[in-house]
């Protein structure tokens, strides 16, 4: 196939089919500047000039010759020739006719022309049918917007237009004029000032009939001139005006048909081939017809309201036989349509001259609806702005149903059902993709295409780009645009093609908003999270959340923000993308509080269910900022529980900033650590402590260097490696006690000692968690000591010391009882009654375990509480209360199923069947060897 140069569109570089990345910016910049000139010596001086459009860098020359270095290495073939070559006084790309799209467009552009100067009308219109072929949007359009550069590519997309007006011009002497209008009122509506445009537009109605909208058409064109020129029509456009005026017959065709026929206008865009994921959407509709006057789709742009909309109408158009309208109402643009316009086109389509249009938009929509009210006709309002700008179309009454697209959901709609477009399932978004590029590559990458569904944010719009570019490039993998969209920078830029693009049509969702709710969007962009309370949005904007409330609703309304639970609200990737690029100030300032905010929040959520926490020193990281208050330990676990994702997200992004921010990572493995380590999530733990300790070591923080080779051990213990868990907790005491830090060393030697006693070491363990208590004490760490002696206590119930743990236990608990640590308080209490059921001292045992649950429920402890059930249970058994033993089964068995610990769920059933069958046992025994504490 060899290669393949593409400068009519997007720069595109193709070998054999398959795409060959240009390079850098500058790499393609130069690429399009010598492809403009192919086949001739471009001089290094006004490559200089079409790079830099001023002030060219003194490494300018030099730079050059490196791009060009580097591009002649892309041409390069297997023979290894290229097709860049050094040529004085400056450089020379070969390239055949037809490898270059633009020698193809010039060459058959050409040919026309001369087929139109010998009469050939339909060979002019094929040629120039096929010299517009290879056209895919305005010339080199991702390379460059200024200078000279962008001046010549433009020049490109004046011959295009010039060789459409040519095509045009020959399909009229060919009397196809009523099927050129709608393409027609495309062009002039895409280029208002073309005056040629406007003038063909004009014969075209006119020889069609419509002379009203011939003159309307004028009235456009001199519109568009005084409004965007301040300047009148031309003298040829203002001579055509005239000779409509007057009927000039040498305005017709040499023949017309005569016959005007009663008017039923078909006017539906071309059905999409093939929906998917909206069968619940449709059914919706359609079920609704019956009872309503008008059918709203709303939802997110790009998610696909025009398409459904259209096919929904399609659907229906059997129901409606006096015809069915289509209008753009200009949402999805910079300039919507005034209601008064948009009813002066559906009256003149429904065949009311000229000289009869009503002037006033009261008077335009009466005489509307008097003309469909005793009619059953379908008008379809695409990409709608408001209720008001639809309102005067609505029909209240008769056989006409009017559909409506909008991003906003119109509410004050009456006898509207409102249906909302959302993002497609995961299984839909493959089907979808498998529609554009194939269903065997989709088979063929199962886990690749779940991973582009999701890159595209389940997005129609995005997923059709990107099935579009796997269309267009067979010999891709969908790995290898997994990968190109994997990377956040080049994402957006990689959803655009042709006349698609993700960023424009968020672009106009933003242009709606402002002010605050701007710059909240902005910020926004700048963390990586997708999921976020209005408290933390208004940390992040300086705002309180009264201010920032009314902000936010403009993102909500515009869709750039959903609510997926009250209180809580989602961003989308894209859109995330989209605010990351916008140019707002204060950014640094503003993660910094948004970091704060989740700090704060988190210390004190865990102070409230571990009161025995000592948080990190700050170093003067913390600044005033609003922090969430929780009514209990209950609210603050939960909070923790939801927003734990957040937290690590944001530690993954910012490990690799500068130390100030930086900092942040540490500091929250301080405050989670605990909270990871009691809820079993070892592999969050370990990547936190992981991301932490390269912080510390990168920064020279001794403190967290060793705070997080503690919390490594502990990973390290759950684990079962208990050699590394002991070495990483002897260099973590190692290192704090070269610097004096006499407390963390105490904290060294109680995770020493519960690892030691986990690997089986007891006395030695024991040992360590006494040294770690008594360090404590001489500090005043009250809290911490009893920790450990609560530890220490366990230790000796396990040696068969009940004596010696009974103290230990009542020393710890005096200390948690003036702490006030309920979670501390109900742990401890549960261990004694433990070993009072060890001792044989059953009664009181009971008393202990009933105090410890009502603790536990207090803090929401279910392992704790499930641990006090089954020690009771065996309690009761020894006392002969078996209907008490009975419920305490039950409910263990209930409470691990509610949190999902299928062991202890199973060890709790199989002893409530063995009840069941009469086979009681020694229950303090069964719980002893498989769960003791």
């Amino acid at each position: 196939m060899g290669w393949e140069f593409r400068l009519l569109g997007p720069l595109e570089l193709r070998r054999d089919g398959a795409a060959v990345a240009a390079g850098s910016v500058k790499q393609r910049m130069l690429l399009a500047s010598l492809l403009l000139d192919a086949n001739r010596v471009v001089s290094v001086d006004r490559l200089v000039a079409t790079l830099w459009e001023r002030d060219p860098p003194t490494s300018a020359v030099a730079n050059i010759r490196t791009y060009a270095s580097q591009l002649r290495l892309t041409l390069t073939d297997g023979n290894g020739d290229s097709r860049l070559a050094g040529r004085p006084p400056g450089y020379l790309l070969t390239a055949a006719d037809d490898e270059l799209d633009l020698a193809v467009f010039t060459q058959r552009a050409a040919a026309g022309r001369a087929a139109m100067s010998r009469g050939e009308l339909r060979q002019a219109v094929s040629a120039f049918r096929e010299a517009l072929a290879p056209w895919r949007g305005a010339a080199g359009v991702d390379t460059c917007r200024s200078g000279l550069l962008a001046t010549r590519l433009a020049g490109l997309d004046q011959q295009r237009l010039t060789v459409i007006e040519e095509l045009v011009a020959a399909r009229q002497q060919l009397g196809e004029n009523a099927q050129l209008i709608p393409e027609l009122r495309q062009l002039t509506y895409e280029h208002p000032l073309r005056e040629q445009l406007w003038q063909q537009l004009i014969v075209s109605l006119y020889r069609a009939g419509d002379i009203a909208g011939a003159l309307d058409a004028y009235g456009q064109a001199r519109s568009a001139l005084v409004r965007d020129l301040g300047v009148d029509p031309g003298s040829e456009l203002s001579a055509l005006y005239q000779a409509v005026l007057s009927r000039d017959p040498t305005l017709l065709p040499e023949s017309r048909a005569a016959d005007r026929t009663e008017i039923r206008p078909r006017e539906l865009p071309s059905d999409v081939a093939r929906l998917v994921g909206r069968d619940r959407e449709v059914a919706m509709a359609t079920g609704a017809l019956a009872d309503v006057s008008a059918i709203a789709f709303y939802g997110d742009g790009g998610v696909g309201k025009s398409a459904l909309a259209v096919h929904v109408a399609h659907e229906m158009a059997p129901s409606f036989p006096d015809g069915q309208i289509y209008v753009d109402l200009g949402g999805s643009g910079t300039q919507p349509q005034a209601a008064v316009d948009v009813l002066r086109r559906v009256i003149r389509t429904l065949g009311v001259p000229a000289d009869q249009m009503p002037q006033s938009e009261a008077e335009a929509s009466a005489r509307y609806r008097s003309f469909v009210v005793e009619r059953q006709m379908l008008v379809l309002l695409d990409n709608a702005t408001s209720a008001e700008q639809v309102r005067p179309l609505l029909v209240g009454g008769g056989g006409t149903v009017v559909m409506i697209t909008s991003r906003r959901m119109l509410a004050t709609i009456d006898r509207a059902v409102h249906i909302e477009v959302n993002r497609l399932t995961e299984q839909a978004a493959a089907q979808l993709l498998a529609a554009v590029c194939g269903p065997e590559r989709i088979a063929a990458e199962p886990a690749e295409t779940a991973r582009l569904t999701v890159l595209c944010d389940r997005s129609p719009l995005a997923l059709r780009i990107a099935g579009a570019r796997l269309a267009a490039r067979p010999l891709w993998s969908i790995g290898e645009l997994v990968r190109q969209l994997s990377d956040e920078r080049s994402r957006l830029d990689m959803l655009a093609l042709g006349d698609l693009a993700v960023r424009s049509s968020i672009e106009l969702s933003f242009r709606a908003v402002g002010g605050d709710a701007a710059t909240l969007l902005g910020l926004l962009g700048l963390v990586r999270i997708n999921e976020f309370t209005l408290t933390a949005v208004a940390a992040l904007g300086d705002l309180s959340s009264a201010q920032a409330a009314p902000a936010f609703d403009q993102l909500i309304e515009q869709r750039l923000v959903e609510q997926i639970t009250p209180g809580r609200f989602r961003i989308g990737d894209l859109v995330r993308l989209f605010a990351r690029d916008l140019a707002v100030a204060g950014r640094p300032e503003a993660l910094h509080r948004l970091l704060c905010f989740y700090l704060c929040t988190a210390r004190r959520a865990w102070e409230l269910v571990h009161p025995a926490f000592r948080p990190a020193r700050d170093d003067g990281f913390f600044e005033t900022v609003p922090r969430l208050e929780f009514a209990d330990a209950q609210a603050a676990t939960a909070w923790l529980d939801q927003e734990r994702a957040n937290l690590l997200t944001l530690a993954r992004q910012v490990a690799d900033e500068p130390a100030a921010v930086a900092r942040f990572v540490p500091l929250l493995l301080s405050c989670l650590h605990q909270y990871l380590a009691a809820d079993d999530s070892w592999d969050d733990l370990d990547e936190l402590a992981r991301l932490s300790r390269a912080v510390a070591v990168r920064d020279a923080a001794w403190h967290a260097e060793a705070e997080a080779m503690v919390c490594l051990a502990a990973v390290c213990r759950a684990r079962g490696m208990f050699g590394q868990a002991i070495a990483y907790l002897e260099r973590a005491g190692d290192l704090r006690r070269r610097f004096g830090d006499e407390t963390g060393v105490a904290d060294c030697l109680t995770a020493l000692g519960q690892t030691l006693i986990r690997s089986g070491d007891l006395g030695t363990g024991l040992t360590r968690l006494q040294d770690g208590a008594a360090l404590y004490d001489r500090h005043g760490l009250r809290p911490a000591a009893s920790h450990a002696l609560h530890e220490a206590g366990e230790v000796l119930c396990r040696l068969g010391r009940y004596a010696e743990a009974e103290t230990s236990f009542e020393q710890a608990l005096a200390v948690r009882r003036a702490e006030r640590d309920l979670t501390g308080e109900a742990i401890t209490l549960a261990a004694m009654g433990i070993t009072d059921c060890l001792r044989g001292s059953d009664q009181r045992a009971v008393g202990r375990l009933t105090d410890a649950l009502a603790r536990c429920r207090a803090t929401a402890a279910h392992r704790h509480s499930w641990q006090a059930l089954m020690w009771r249970a065996a309690a009761h058994q020894r006392l002969g209360q078996s209907s008490e033993m009975a419920a305490d089964l039950r409910s263990a068995w209930d409470l691990s199923r509610s949190y999902g610990d299928g062991n202890r769920e199973r060890f709790a059933a199989m002893l409530l069947e063995q009840l069941s069958g009469g086979d009681e046992g020694d229950l303090k025994h069964r719980v002893a060897a498989e769960f003791l504490f």
